[in-house]
Formats: C-alpha cells, structure tokens, sequence
C-alpha cells in the first residue's frame, strides 16, 4: 500500500494509508451506485410498463429488475400521502434523480476533496497546505448545503411531483451542520498553520 505520509510515527503513516483506502473504497461504490442508478433510469425509461410501485406497509417501494430496491419510507411524509399509490413512472424518476442530487453527488464530491486533501500531503509531506486549507472548506460547504437544503429538496420537490401538495417539515437536518461548522473552524485553524509553516520555512 502507497506512504502517503513519510514521517517518522509509523502510526499516522497508517492512519493516512487506511483514510486513503477506505476513501477509494467509498468513492468506487458511490459511483457504482450512480451507474446503477443511471441504468435504472434509462431501463425503466425504455420499458416504462414494468414498473411496479408496491405498497410494504412502511414504504413505497419499486425493485430493478436486476436486484436492488428504491425505497421511500412513510416516516418522510405525513399519513394522507399514502392512501394510494403514486404514478409509478413519475415516482420512480424524481425519487432517483432527486435521491441524486441530494445524497448520492454531495457524497461523492466530499470523497473527492478529501482524496485531494491525502494527495497534496503525500506530495508534500505536510499537512499544512493551502490545498488542504481549501478542500476542508470545501467539505465543509458541502455539508452545510446538505444540512441546510438538502432535506429541503428532497421533500418539496417529491411532495409536489409526486403526491400533487408541497410539504416539507423540520428541513434543517443539524447532524449535518455541525459537521459544517466543525470543518470550518477546523479549515480556519488549518489557515492559520499554513501561515506559520511559511514563516518557518522562510526563518529556515
């Protein structure tokens, strides 16, 4: 496995290899799971007729023909938009492509700042870059986005679509924000190393 840390803690030099490792493996699945989206997409857009919304009891649900389920819980909506079941196609659609936008990309684009943030120390040999400074702001927006619009999204746009009446509830997901706020401070105090690295390097 690649050193991306060449230092003499032979414990962060793991840290940095099982970050990187377990950040590809992530950043393969996301990707599959946008081509298998995209493939539902383009299956279901050619053979609109086979597609089945079912009723669990708990969910609305609809399974690809090659495995794998769409699933959208009734803890998302109130109870007067389950009393029959949606449009298949039109659920299907907005369920995926919203279900995209709001989860699946934001997801994948904070996997790939933090692969960046792992590749500039690699090259470098230290965490204090502006590189790393930007990509943790970067992540940080990310999930504040997140926290702020994407449960906003996600209802709003399916409520109307879908069941015909616009309903969102508690849109603000804090979980998300947090980590928002966290990765902020953590981008401002990364700022302010990178600030004396320089001065440093230029005493040296």
């Amino acid at each position: 496995m690649k050193v991306l840390f060449a230092g003499k803690d032979s414990d962060t030099v793991s840290h940095y290899n099982w970050v990187y490792f377990f950040s590809c493996v992530l950043l393969i699945g996301l990707c599959l799971s946008l081509v298998w989206a995209g493939a539902v997409i383009i299956y279901f857009g050619i053979h609109p007729e086979e597609i089945q919304v079912v009723d669990t009891g708990s969910a609305f649900q609809v399974r690809a023909p090659w495995g794998g389920v769409m699933r959208m819980s009734y803890l998302e909506f109130p109870d007067r938009f389950y009393q029959e079941l949606p449009d298949g196609r039109t659920f299907l659609f907005t369920f995926v492509l919203v279900a995209i936008l709001t989860r699946t990309l934001p997801y994948l684009l904070i996997v790939c700042f933090l692969m960046r943030i792992l590749r500039s120390i690699a090259k470098a040999h230290t965490p204090f870059l502006p590189k790393a400074v930007d990509s943790i702001r970067y992540i940080g927006y990310c999930f504040l986005v997140m926290g702020l619009l994407g449960k906003l999204i996600y209802q709003s746009v399916i409520s109307v679509a879908v069941f015909g009446e616009l309903f969102f509830e508690n849109p603000i997901q804090w979980k998300e924000v947090f980590f928002a706020v966290l990765l902020l401070l953590l981008a401002d105090i990364y700022k302010r190393g990178c600030a004396l690295q320089q001065e440093s390097d230029e005493t040296l």
